[in-house]
């Protein structure tokens, strides 16, 4: 299957007043579904409805100290994401953790500051 759309898999710099201009909600391909939340509260609802239907997500999540969009679980190459399931029971496994916590430790780019920003990235079944 070739992608129809295009997601950036590389760190940019980009301001939380241009975030705060999408959409919370958006298809960008057939089964493709981008969420747009400033809090790690909703970004769980939106993991675990994907894991309640065994679907797979990708995380970018905006470092407040930086600016910068950070990729996360994006398994670029390969099957896209990472199985929600699997980033709720083996990851992301203490829900007193906001999932900012949890992505700083998981950062591909070395220190973080807050996340104050998750786009999550649904791929439905």
């Amino acid at each position: 299957m070739t992608d129809t759309y295009d997601i950036d898999y590389d760190t940019y710099e980009i301001t939380l007043e241009e975030l705060d201009l999408l959409a919370y909600s958006e298809t960008i391909a057939p089964g493709v579904i981008q969420n747009n939340v400033l809090s790690s509260a909703a970004a769980y609802d939106i993991v675990n409805e994907a894991a309640n239907n065994g679907e797979r997500v990708e995380i970018h999540g905006h470092d407040s100290a930086s600016n910068l969009m950070v990729p996360f679980f994006s398994n670029e190459g390969h099957g896209r994401g990472i199985s929600a399931s699997y980033l709720l029971d083996e990851i992301w496994t203490d829900r007193n953790t906001s999932l900012s916590d949890v992505l700083r430790e998981y950062s591909p780019i070395g220190e973080l500051g807050e996340i104050d920003f998750y786009m999550i990235i649904t791929y439905q079944r």
